[in-house]
């Protein structure tokens, strides 16, 4: 039979606090339970992120704001020329922007699902 290895962990007193309340609501038959869970837990977050070539919360999130201040500038340029009766705006211009915003949502999806699975 293969004896199980033990590890010992000094720890304040708001760890082993917190540890305990964790036990409680789990109802853990004891801390050495609970740490055990944490610590796989941890670990396999730890690898998964070693191993995974997705992008990262914060670099969709950089994303979405680059992507919010493109259509404040967009809105604000529309909003201009929409008010401004001296601008004169080229037909082959005008065209191109017609045919653009028909394609826009399908655009929009095939862009944001491209960034997400890292495929851009």
């Amino acid at each position: 039979m293969k004896k199980n290895n033990k590890v010992q962990v000094l720890c304040s007193s708001q760890l082993y606090d917190r540890l305990d309340a964790e036990r409680e609501r789990t109802q853990a038959s004891s801390l050495a339970d609970v740490g055990r869970d944490l610590w796989e837990f941890a670990l396999a977050i730890k690898e998964r992120l070693g191993e995974s070539q997705t992008k990262s919360n914060r670099e969709i999130l950089e994303e979405v704001l680059l992507s919010q201040y493109q259509l404040e500038s967009l809105i604000k340029q529309m909003y201009v020329a929409g008010y401004n009766p001296t601008l004169q705006v080229e037909s082959v211009i005008l065209e191109k922007a017609k045919s653009n915003f028909k394609n826009i949502e399908k655009n929009a999806q095939e862009k944001t699902t491209q960034f997400i699975e890292n495929k851009e």
